[in-house]
């Protein structure tokens, strides 16, 4: 369970530093944000907030919090700022 848990935490990571990533080509940021979408949609009560924040920030400094407003934004179902 614990695996699960830090998997779904990390995927959403890797998606969001690709979507943030000043050296991806926009087409490729398009398909990052349908897949950041695709796993937060399904699991928003089985995100644990915390951990996304803790790996998020060894991708830069103020990635978790930002990373939060992506979450909050897919729950809502509003756009990504890219």
């Amino acid at each position: 369970m614990i695996r699960a848990k830090l998997l779904l935490q990390a995927a959403m990571a890797s998606k969001y530093s690709a979507l943030v990533s000043p050296y991806r080509q926009w087409v490729r940021k398009q398909q990052d944000a349908v897949d950041l979408r695709t796993i937060i949609m399904p699991n928003p009560d089985r995100i644990d907030r915390d951990l996304v924040v803790e790996i998020a920030e060894l991708i830069f400094p103020g990635a978790g919090a930002e990373l939060l407003e992506f979450m909050d934004l897919a729950i809502n179902n509003k756009p990504f700022p890219i």
